[in-house]
């Protein structure tokens, strides 16, 4: 019966007052993590959308520190995270060593460099640096495959 917390990783607060996930927040818990220095008018429109506003220290580059995000938010009680991000965040997770399980879904379709890609740069210049996940399980979803991999 309880809906899962939605989170959503927007330094600059840039979220579309009209998007779905704004438009639910009144009726489905939406959480933004942003950086203090974000605009406050935008921060007043979204709080008044029903979206609760985490303030999250931010890296020299000015992206967000993902540590600091992650105990901000288990202080507020989430202690298990869904990432569904883009390959950007994706990177930046595995890099700062905050991802324990990954849950792979592959089609059969290869769309090449058009897509977008799993994982961002990783900044590795050897194969022997590379984060290192275990097998877990595989499972088949019609002509689709899950694979389940532990750090």
């Amino acid at each position: 019966d309880r809906a899962p917390v939605r989170v959503v990783a927007d330094g600059g607060l840039s979220l579309s007052l009209t998007s779905r996930l704004v438009q639910t927040a009144a009726d489905r818990p939406l959480w933004v993590c942003h950086r203090a220095a974000a605009p406050s008018e935008r921060a007043e429109a979204l709080e008044s959308a029903g979206v609760r506003l985490i303030a999250v220290n931010q890296r020299d580059g000015g992206e967000l520190d993902l540590p600091d995000m992650l105990q901000k938010l288990a202080a507020n009680g989430l202690t298990r995270v869904f990432c569904e991000g883009g390959g950007s965040l994706a990177a930046s997770l595995v890099k700062d060593d905050l991802v324990d399980r990954l849950i792979l879904f592959q089609a059969g379709k290869l769309i090449g460099s058009e897509g977008a890609p799993l994982f961002g740069r990783m900044g590795l210049d050897q194969l022997e640096s590379a984060p290192q996940f275990t097998l877990d399980a595989q499972r088949r979803f019609g002509a689709d495959s899950c694979t389940f991999w532990s750090r």
